[in-house]
């Protein structure tokens, strides 16, 4: 290379790295920049048929989940930072007399009036044998702070796990149990009981005449621990436990701002429900009943919105059937969205109630026959609102008559949370469960004799 040339490149090579290193990308910056985000899921199709229907809705405003009580008008610049009705948990069996004396008692009062000699643990062996094996039904052994199974022949030994089949209801049951008792030894009593999860009652009063359910035992020589069972024309003596399915929830209240509310009564949910007889509703089942007003009723749709998961098919007035669109599974927070949530049966009682009353809105409970280990606790007209009383129209008349009281409708809807928050709470249903046992084993002549021979398996703890 020439001189004058060797001297040009010379000159020019600093430009030419400048250029040639700006063109190139930045290792480094690569590294540092973030991937592109995924765009946003989009909502469930329920929730979008939802959105769909109340496009005047404020869906960017949260319902929030809270550990914490709060006032009906919550957020940053709220004045009303805590509820004026006052929250309270229960903690010890102190803060859980009332609910013992409104339903615990009365449960185990039959049970206390028999001749304590002929409750035996043979005799709940006897029962458990005509029993056909379930999977929602089992026998269970507690002592010396572990827990155990046993078969409904009372010569097999304890076994650790629920063999299956084994309903889900009765393994969330038997695990929570496994795992209270675990942590203290000590507070329980060595027992042993038969546990029906199912949702139906099995033990009917002597003298009710004939029954209705095909499930019933008839008269229980023994108690039963069961989750549901009736209460008004045919009186069962199951003694009732709480459940334990979906307690675990991240948080145990949710709010939506009152004012922000739509004005309507909401469920969504399968179209199984009971059709016992009354002489205002025959052969009828509110779930699908209201569904087919909501969407064949002008006059019902301004008020109520009741959904099934699924399509289904209804009887029309002419005779002919009417399909009756589903509207999807909404996740239960978002029925707080709603002024008003509706508490309707299912096969018998529905344990979604618990649930509701979690929300800070007001339930509006369907008058049953079927209760629960709490419900007689319940207040018409200061936790809920009853209806089905008087006709199967009668939710119609209910809402009209009440949609415009803001302040009681208010109060309402804080009461039912309030005893949300007091008695439905892990705890508190462990503390339930704890005194149940405590005074089951008290109406026993042998408990103590037959436990005490019985070797639960190294192994069967939490």
């Amino acid at each position: 290379m020439r001189g004058p040339h060797r001297q040009l490149l010379a000159a020019l090579l600093p430009t030419l790295v400048l250029l040639l290193a700006t063109s190139l990308p930045d290792p480094a910056a690569a590294v540092r920049a973030e991937p592109p985000r995924p765009p946003p899921s989009p909502p469930p199709y329920a929730l979008q048929l939802m959105m769909g229907l109340y496009p005047n809705h404020e869906w960017t405003t949260p319902v929030l989940a809270s550990d914490e009580p709060r006032g009906q008008t919550w957020g940053p610049n709220s004045r009303n930072s805590t509820p004026h009705i006052p929250f309270t948990l229960a903690e010890s069996d102190e803060d859980l007399i009332q609910l013992y004396d409104e339903n615990l008692e009365l449960d185990l009062a039959p049970w206390r009036r028999r001749n304590r000699s002929e409750v035996t643990v043979a005799r709940l062996f006897e029962l458990a044998e005509r029993l056909p094996g379930k999977a929602s039904q089992r026998m269970v052994l507690i002592k010396g702070g572990r827990l155990a199974l046993l078969m409904q022949n009372s010569n097999s030994g304890p076994m650790l796990e629920c063999e299956k089949p084994c309903d889900p209801v009765l393994d969330d049951l038997i695990t929570d149990l496994r795992i209270w008792v675990a942590q203290s030894p000590q507070e329980w009593p060595d027992a042993v009981f038969f546990l029906n999860t199912a949702d139906t009652s099995l033990c009917q009063a002597p003298g009710e005449g004939k029954r209705r359910s095909k499930t019933s035992l008839g008269p229980c020589p023994v108690p039963v621990l069961s989750l549901v069972k009736e209460w008004e024309r045919h009186r069962d003596e199951d003694i009732l436990v709480p459940i334990t399915v979906g307690m675990h929830k991240a948080k145990p209240l949710y709010y939506f701002p009152w004012k922000k509310k739509i004005d309507r009564a909401i469920f969504r949910g399968t179209e199984y429900c009971h059709t016992r007889q009354y002489g205002y509703a025959p052969d009828t089942c509110s779930r699908t009943y209201f569904a087919h007003m909501t969407h064949l009723n002008p006059d019902w749709a301004r008020f109520v919105d009741v959904g099934m998961v699924d399509n289904y098919t209804t009887r029309a007035p002419d005779g002919g059937s009417q399909v009756i669109p589903a509207r999807g599974f909404v996740p239960m927070p978002e029925l707080a969205r709603f002024r008003y949530t509706l508490a309707l049966d299912g096969i018998t009682a529905s344990s979604r109630l618990a649930r509701l009353l979690s929300l800070n809105s007001v339930v509006l409970k369907q008058t049953s026959p079927w209760i629960e280990w709490y419900y007689r606790s319940l207040v018409p007209g200061t936790h809920y609102l009853s209806f089905w009383n008087h006709h199967r129209t009668d939710l119609l008349q209910v809402i009209k008559y009440v949609r415009h009281k803001s302040k009681y409708l208010v109060d309402v809807a804080t009461h039912g949370q309030q005893f949300a928050y007091r008695y439905l709470l892990p705890n508190a249903r462990r503390l339930y469960w704890r005194r149940v046992l405590h005074e089951y084993v008290k109406v026993f002549a042998d408990m103590d004799e037959y436990v005490a021979k019985q070797v639960i398996p190294a192994g069967a703890s939490a």
